[in-house]
């Protein structure tokens, strides 16, 4: 779970990353705090300042991960946000896997753990138009990595595919056994960090172009809340 704080400029006053699994429990209070912690209003009401109809320490505008996920975490997020909305403050979203993309990495997958004995997937390449989501059991995807490994053995290191996920902690337990091998020389690149690190660039291209994602769920409805018999 990933709260923080960004000024004007898009850089943290305040960054909080923790290591729950139960999230949408706490996500409620660690805002709260966070907002008492900076000395921060959400409502247009307070701290108004004298000569300006704007509060100095007034939250301006929201800015949430849209998915992939689960129907349940992807909810959490969008529900805090629909309430700041409710507030009348700006509401911006935006997905994991476009993060590279927008800090102009033309060619790479993103991938991320889906449940159900799943991983979710997500290739992109600029050069040849080309760009493919899908749900894949854990075996193949796992074969398909491995395969992309050895493929970025055999070329130079400007035609690598680059690999991203949002978490490594998330996924590293499944997929050791395939980067440890000896012939795959292997980095994987966190887009959390990347929004750590370059808030500054890529708030900038979600503000400029007003982007706000719907909710994008690794399967639909139907399927996440079929029965099984």
């Amino acid at each position: 779970m990933v709260i923080g704080i960004l000024d004007a400029d898009n850089t943290w006053i305040d960054y909080q990353c923790l290591l729950e699994k139960k999230s949408s429990a706490l996500i409620h209070k660690q805002i709260d705090e966070i907002i008492k912690k900076n000395n921060l209003s959400k409502y247009n009401n307070e701290n108004k300042n004298e000569n300006n109809n704007e509060s100095k320490n007034e939250i301006q505008r929201v800015v949430y991960l849209a998915g992939p996920g689960s129907y349940t975490g992807v909810r959490v997020g969008r529900g805090i946000a629909e309430v700041f909305s409710l507030l009348n403050r700006q509401i911006f979203s935006f997905y994991h896997f476009d993060v590279p993309e927008y800090l102009n990495v033309t060619k790479g997958i993103w991938f991320s753990k889906a449940f159900k004995g799943e991983f979710f997937l997500y290739q992109w390449d600029h050069q040849k138009n080309f760009i493919n989501k899908s749900l894949q059991k854990k075996r193949d995807f796992l074969d398909y990595l491995d395969f992309l490994l050895k493929q970025n053995n055999q070329v130079t290191l400007d035609n690598r595919i680059r690999i991203f996920t949002h978490f490594i902690e998330e996924t590293i337990e499944d997929i050791e056994d395939v980067i440890t091998q000896p012939s795959n020389d292997c980095v994987i690149e966190e887009t959390s960090s990347m929004i750590k690190m370059y808030s500054s660039q890529l708030l900038k291209i979600i503000l400029q172009d007003n982007i706000n994602k719907e909710s994008y769920y690794y399967r639909s409805l139907e399927d996440e809340f079929r029965s099984f018999k």
